[in-house]
């Protein structure tokens, strides 16, 4: 697995589209905040730890208490293709289960795929159903699951389910449906019209769908009706690029915070954590919401080696973006001898070290 940014958002006027089936009732029961932070790592957030899925397809369970890593298996072993690959973070934790998608190839050739929850020792795995389509991104979110089909005409088709398979409502795009990540009421996503990308939300009080009346290029991430994006000032050399990062209110269409040569992964109620774009030693810095800096941590070379990651094309480091805020650590991954490794840095220490 490699790091990029592939998506680009500019957001356009607003739009309504109507859900063409029934009305969703929303369930109250949310799972634990899995937030995707733009990458193909599949982490997903525990009371005391995280599971994380590595390049041999394997689950595992990293304890922040004890500093131990448990291997809990391949993912369900009947499986041919397992969908981490794609845009979105393809495993969630609901419940007392972890979902996840799966892909089946035939005797014929004919592929499909399959929703299937495992419980969280890894011990019990199970389809709870099957889909009529390929499916190429899932997301979990209000009691709902969420998959996406590509057409051959190369519409995309979002389909919504309630736990037990039954379809309630599907919406068709003429473009890509990328970077599913669900919010409260709103399931965002990107896709494209008139050659330009935007982002859109399904409000799931009335299934309709908005796009964001917001002008930027790249969007990363959303959160507290905010959302960070950054563009890019190009340059003679794409070495030379500078990255302007911002968070913006999606209300007022105000903008809350700046910074260059950084992108903003991830912010809550109090901090704001970023990546550097523009240092080959990758440099994770916490602000405050009046912009103080808070904390700087610098992952030394010694841990995380000379190979470079390519986060996308106008920049690389040795160290990946921000995956995910866990607690009180930051998880990344940096990449030796060609194998991506996970690695964890305590916030309130600084200290890094990798998961193994």
């Amino acid at each position: 697995m490699t790091l990029k940014n592939t998506i680009k958002a500019v957001i356009c006027s607003m739009l309504l589209t109507a859900c063409k089936s029934n009305e969703m009732a929303i369930d109250q029961i949310t799972p634990m905040e899995q937030k995707s932070l733009i990458n193909y790592f599949e982490v997903v957030p525990n009371e005391n730890g995280f599971y994380y899925v590595d390049d041999q397809l394997t689950l595992n369970y990293y304890d922040f208490t004890n500093s131990k890593n448990l291997s809990l298996g391949l993912l369900d072993e009947k499986t041919s293709t397992y969908t981490y690959a794609y845009m979105s973070s393809t495993i969630y934790q609901y419940d007392k289960y972890l979902y996840y998608l799966t892909n089946y190839t035939n005797a014929e050739g004919v592929s499909y795929s399959s929703v299937t929850r495992q419980t969280l020792d890894g011990k019990e795995t199970e389809s709870i159903f099957d889909l009529d389509y390929d499916a190429i991104q899932f997301l979990i979110h209000n009691g709902y699951i969420i998959c996406t089909e590509k057409q051959e005409d190369e519409n995309y088709i979002i389909h919504i389910h309630d736990l037990s398979g039954k379809e309630k409502c599907t919406l068709e795009e003429e473009a890509y449906v990328d970077h599913l990540l669900a919010d409260g009421d709103k399931i965002f996503y990107t896709t494209e019209s008139n050659n330009s990308p935007v982002l859109k939300f399904i409000d799931c009080k009335d299934l309709t769908n908005h796009i964001v009346d917001i002008d930027f290029q790249t969007f990363i991430f959303e959160n507290l009706n905010k959302i960070s994006v950054y563009t890019c000032e190009m340059k003679d050399s794409l070495e030379d690029t500078i990255i302007h990062a911002s968070i913006i209110d999606m209300d007022t269409h105000k903008s809350l915070f700046n910074i260059d040569n950084a992108v903003v992964n991830y912010f809550d109620d109090n901090y704001i954590y970023t990546s550097s774009t523009n240092e080959k030693n990758m440099k994770y810095s916490i602000y405050d919401w009046s912009g103080n800096l808070v904390k700087e941590i610098s992952p030394s070379e010694e841990l995380l080696g000379n190979e470079y990651n390519t986060n996308n094309m106008f920049w690389k480091t040795n160290g990946s973006q921000i995956i995910r805020i866990v607690d009180k650590y930051i998880v990344a991954s940096t990449t030796i001898e060609k194998t991506d490794h996970f690695y964890v840095c305590n916030i309130e220490s600084g200290h890094c070290t990798f998961v193994k």
